[in-house]
This record gives C-alpha cells, sequence and structure tokens, in this order.
C-alpha cells in the first residue's frame, strides 16, 4: 500500500509553480511599506529591484510566520542559527571596530 502526496500540501504545491510558467524570481534583499490594508514588498536583487509583491495582513503574518518556523527546525536540524543581515552588519562591525584599535594601539 502505497501513500500518495496530499496535492494541498506545501511541498506538492510547490512542485506545481515549480513546474507552472510563473516568474521564478531570486533576491537578497527586501523593502517593506504598510499599506491601510496590506503591505508592499519590494524584493531586491543587489540592490535593484526585482519584484513587488502586495500582501493583506494576514498573508503577511501567516508567511512570516511559516518561515519562521521553517527556519528554527533548519537551525535545530543543523546546529547553527542562521544570522540575519543586521548580526552580519553588527558582527563586521564590530570587527572593523577592533582592527581600529589594534591599529591604534601600535
Amino acid at each position: 500500500m502505497s501513500i500518495k502526496p496530499d496535492k494541498n500540501s506545501a511541498t506538492s504545491r510547490v512542485e506545481k509553480a515549480i513546474k507552472a510558467d510563473v516568474p521564478k524570481i531570486y533576491f537578497n534583499g527586501f523593502a517593506i511599506v504598510p499599506g491601510t490594508s496590506d503591505f508592499a514588498i519590494s524584493l531586491e536583487l543587489n540592490g535593484q529591484p526585482a519584484a513587488l509583491l502586495n500582501c493583506s495582513y494576514t498573508i503577511s503574518k501567516s508567511l512570516a510566520e511559516t518561515i519562521g518556523t521553517s527556519i528554527s527546525s533548519l537551525e535545530t536540524l543543523t546546529g547553527n542559527e542562521i544570522m540575519t543581515n543586521s548580526d552580519i552588519v553588527t558582527a563586521i562591525e564590530k570587527q572593523a571596530d577592533e582592527k581600529k584599535s589594534e591599529i591604534k594601539n601600535i
């Protein structure tokens, strides 16, 4: 007896999107502006606009929760914490400050 995947599961839905003739967008930056009834989300690739999304508050919150849960699961599975952009900037600034301090002490 084999178990058929649920056609409404997240995996099935993503597989369907991959096969569909829809835009596939990669982004490595974003900006979010709340409106009166939804968010405008500018997706960016290397600082340039790649796409514009409009999401209701309900879908935005659901998306944030789902991504948060997925990231937490990945971190637990791998034993590695994924850094945010803010974490990376803070670490780089700290290291730069330490190097400046070392140079002054020479």
